[in-house]
């Protein structure tokens, strides 16, 4: 996500970067909080151990007083954007696509629950989330159109999501509904955010 920022260059406001990676760190918190209480007893160490430790670095990170987050998002985006997060998907998403069957598959509930509800849902949610901190006393620097354009990058995420799909799958083929949705809603959320942000100022 903050590699599709990226291509938009100066069109977007810095603020609108930060505010994607504290959602991005958010979100993952309570994700993982989510996988301690119904799903602990499957998880796997060494996965969720990478997250964590994900999470924890960019928790730290601001608090750092001789590199500024910016100037750290726009050293290292190069590199996570194309070569980490790439890899990380191939090795992870693992999509096994039968022609025969790909439109039962695509049109499973599992996998339009996913697409829609992570497109959809995450617009809807982040940007009401955010209108109601702002009118509980919050102050924004961020145009609300841009704070939903963030809310539809904030889809292309699968991280933990692959995890959780991992654990609460009960067949080989409801896992794979559920990859097949994550990666079709990544794409779908990635498109979809980077045209609403082209088209809208990042700043009141």
């Amino acid at each position: 996500a903050l590699g599709a920022l990226a291509l938009l260059g100066s069109r977007i406001d810095s603020s609108l970067k930060i505010f994607l990676l504290t959602l991005a760190i958010a979100d993952d918190l309570f994700s993982i909080i989510i996988l301690g209480i119904f799903y602990s007893s499957g998880i796997s160490a060494i996965k969720i151990a990478s997250t964590i430790g994900a999470v924890l670095l960019a928790l730290a990170l601001p608090s750092g007083k001789r590199i500024t987050t910016t100037r750290l998002i726009n050293l290292i985006h190069p590199y996570s954007a194309f070569i980490i997060i790439p890899l990380f998907a191939l090795a992870n998403i693992g999509v096994y696509v039968d022609l025969s069957t790909l439109k039962e598959t695509i049109t499973s509930p599992i996998a339009t629950g996913l697409i829609f509800g992570r497109i959809i849902g995450k617009i809807v949610g982040i940007t009401v989330f955010a209108l109601l901190a702002i009118k509980v006393g919050g102050k924004a620097h961020i145009h609300l159109k841009a704070i939903a354009g963030v809310g539809a990058l904030a889809g292309m995420g699968m991280t933990v999501s692959l995890v959780i799909a991992e654990i609460a799958a009960k067949n080989q083929g409801e896992l794979n509904e559920v990859r097949l949705g994550l990666f079709i809603s990544a794409i779908l959320s990635g498109l979809i955010g980077y045209i609403w942000l082209r088209r809208t100022p990042a700043s009141k």
